[in-house]
């Protein structure tokens, strides 16, 4: 056995060398694998899918073997390598593979040498050839760069594509530009983004790049991720973001030195969901259901986000080594493995497998060797290796028996089992070797299910017994990375931000009918609740809430209208519920709301305010937003002399006074009633609305008021 608490050879420099980023500091990093299921001794295959399942799909797919597939593979990279020859020749268009042939578009001499040299064919792009480039720069140019486009490029054209093709900004529209440049013209195909996140990826944080290794759970049954502790630069590397900067998550634990090089990075933001993978870097990933210590000679593979693909080796040595931190020129003692294989900058942190089963990070590399730390430190601190989550299959209400499954997978760990609460109630269950479980339901209130084994567990499942059977099959990958599953009695909805939640009846319903997760309600934050004025219920959701009561029906309540009426009393205030949804496309781009006890309007020049009562008769009689007063720029302000009150419009005002009624203050009138003092002074409330004419060709207006009139003419003012 080599000795411990040396530095084997060289120093193992943390970054397999200098991968500077903008900080200019040293980096160095490894990639993530998420985990997932396996069940009694997991199968002793090959490091990524094995040959036969390639071959199976290849020939369902595209009815080709994977020798064919591999020649095709090597002929698109060959036109790939050509296309980066030929792209500053002036008359060369594009290049595509066909039937194994590569076929280029241009012409002249230097574009048919290269084409003959690779034993490609040319195509004659026609008179109005178009470089996809030169396109995009005379898009932005001549329609605008604030414009939403894409040009895609197929075997034999180029096709311009925009949101809304006859839709102008100020130049020419879409349309009339593709027309000129003599190019088809297509809706551009929007879909909703997500981020899995499998071991081998990359990711940053403070100023160094590393890679992720493998999908865990916390001990609260939240979904995180490994990497190694360096990475996290002594606790600077906090937050942890996509290379094009989208914060995954928080740094939740780390430990460089004292015998391990490990980080854990949990409170993931929507989108970032861990899966139980490590990734094959070509459409292919390894599952990774457990981890042990590997003995000297197990074989492994590594996957890290600058190698850029699978790399697989022998154990050599079980060792400790250290660590050199170039920055503060310190050396950290690591417990783990070497492996003959070399890493690269920016490897670090990237999983280590064996079969499907975990066995390290990648921490540093010296000479023609790989040194990865042992995973042990962070399963002592409660981390589990993430596994499937339990599905329902069935309820039988009278027995009340719940059965279901886990998904298997490559297998699943010995002595799988799920774990059931309910409140300060439990019950474990095993997992039989296909996967399946039952239990007798715990009562009436939500249930979470966990899968767990000795060493790995997953994220929680909710489920309660008046949901009954499911209706269909849970649905991943939606919007931020989400899932959904329908029952007969409702429906649960996840994300990593929100967690498992039930919408049903009539809110359920509705949030289903303004586009459920991918709508602008988003995913629900809180389980139905009741007992509200009126017998009314209601639920929160990422981006507003369903109201319902039983006069009102249901209706959504977001953005700046829900907050003026959550600041007027919600229900419970003068508006009570609302009667209808938010209605927009008003005037200046205005929206409102309709309630019991009134409406809040909304446009984007005076935000949100409330609209009630015999004012707002008024100000509907006088045109509402279309009229001379316009917006609501105030509330409603009470407490004038005499139990008056007032609210403020983009075109003046309306008074209210028991005695003489709410009667519209605009114009030139309105001022010279301010400057005698408005209602406290010796005009006192207007009686009645201003009323105009034109005697002699001039016009004249008059507004009676409890104290006198005051009038106004065009020609000589307020008289």
């Amino acid at each position: 056995m080599p000795p411990r608490h040396t530095r084997p050879l060289a120093a193992v420099l943390a970054g397999l060398g200098l991968l500077l980023l903008a900080g200019g500091l040293p980096a160095y990093a490894a990639p993530t694998p998420t985990p997932a299921p396996t069940r009694t001794a997991a199968p002793t295959g090959s490091a990524g899918p094995d040959e036969q399942e390639l071959a199976k799909a290849l020939q369902r797919d595209l009815g080709m073997s994977v020798e064919q597939f591999r020649q095709q593979a090597a002929t698109s990279e060959q036109a790939a390598t050509l296309a980066t020859k030929l792209e500053q020749q002036p008359e060369y268009y594009g290049v595509s593979v066909h039937d194994g042939r590569i076929t280029v578009r241009g012409r002249g001499a230097a574009v048919e040498q290269a084409a003959a040299a690779a034993g490609a064919r040319v195509s004659d792009p026609g008179p109005q050839a178009v470089k996809p480039a030169e396109l995009a720069t005379k898009f932005r140019q001549e329609v605008g760069s604030d414009v939403r486009y894409a040009v895609k490029t197929t075997t034999d054209q180029v096709v311009l594509q925009v949101a809304e093709p006859d839709r102008s900004t100020g130049g020419k529209t879409p349309a009339q530009f593709a027309a000129e440049q003599g190019v088809p013209v297509e809706r551009l195909t929007v879909v909703t983004p997500h981020t899995d996140l499998r071991g081998g990826e990359r990711y940053t944080a403070s100023n160094l790049a590393c890679s992720w290794g493998f999908a865990l759970v916390t001990a609260q049954a939240d979904p995180a991720l490994l990497s190694a502790g360096h990475c996290a630069n002594y606790g600077m590397g906090n937050i942890a973001r996509t290379p094009s900067g989208a914060i995954i998550g928080t740094l939740d634990w780390y430990q460089f030195g004292d015998r391990a090089d490990l980080s854990v990075y949990a409170t993931l933001q929507p989108g970032m969901t861990p899966v139980a993978e490590v990734t094959g870097y070509a459409n292919a990933a390894t599952a990774i259901n457990d981890w042990f210590e590997p003995p000297v000679g197990t074989p492994v593979c590594a996957a890290g986000a600058t190698t850029g693909a699978l790399t697989c080796g022998t154990v050599t040595d079980i060792t400790d080594f250290m660590v050199h931190w170039n920055d503060d020129n310190t050396d950290h003692l690591v417990t783990g493995f070497g492996y003959d294989r070399i890493s690269r900058p920016g490897d670090s942190g990237g999983a280590v497998f064996a079969g499907n089963r975990a066995v390290g990070v990648v921490s540093g590399g010296a000479d023609t060797k790989t040194y990865a730390s042992s995973l042990k430190a962070a399963m002592d601190r409660g981390y589990k290796m993430m596994l499937p989550q339990p599905q329902i299959r069935s309820y039988d209400a009278g027995s009340g028996q719940v059965r279901g499954s886990v998904p298997t997978g490559s297998g699943l760990p010995a002595n799988t089992r799920v774990r059931v609460t309910m409140g300060s109630r439990s019950a474990t269950v095993p997992v039989d070797g296909s996967g399946n479980f039952s239990f007798t339901s715990l009562g009436a209130d939500q249930q979470r299910l966990q899968t767990v084994s000795d060493t790995g567990a997953s994220v929680q499942q909710a489920w309660s017994r008046d949901l009954g059977n499911p209706t269909g099959d849970q649905v991943c990958g939606l919007s931020q990375g989400g899932c959904v599953r329908t029952y007969q009695g409702g429906t649960l909805a996840w994300s990593s931000a929100t967690g498992w939640h039930v919408t049903r009846n009539a809110i359920g319903a509705k949030w289903a009918a303004v586009g459920r997760e991918g709508g602008r309600l988003g995913y629900p934050t809180t389980d139905e609740i009741c007992g509200l004025t009126g017998g009314g219920c209601y639920q929160l959701f990422t981006g507003g809430a369903v109201l319902w009561s039983p006069a009102t029906g249901t209706h959504t309540s977001w953005g700046a209208i829900r907050t003026e009426w959550l600041a007027r009393g919600a229900e419970n205030g003068r508006l009570g519920y609302p009667t209808s949804d938010e209605i927009c496309g008003l005037t200046g781009g205005g929206c409102y709301q309709l309630f019991t006890g009134g409406a809040v309007l909304w446009s984007p020049a005076t935000g949100a305010e409330p609209s009630w009562g015999a004012i707002r008769e008024t100000w509907a009689w006088l045109g509402a937003e279309n009229g001379r007063l316009g917006y609501p720029t105030t509330p409603e302000y009470c407490g004038l002399a005499d139990g008056g009150c007032w609210q403020g419009f983009t075109g003046g005002a309306i008074i209210w006074s028991a005695a003489t009624g709410a009667q519209p203050s605009w114009g030139a009138i309105r001022s010279a009633w301010l400057d005698a003092g408005a209602e406290n002074g010796r005009y006192g409330y207007p009686l009645d609305s201003e009323s105009c004419s034109s005697p002699g060709g001039v016009l004249t207006c008059s507004q009676p008021f409890q104290g006198g009139s005051i009038n106004w003419s065009a020609t000589g003012g307020i008289y």
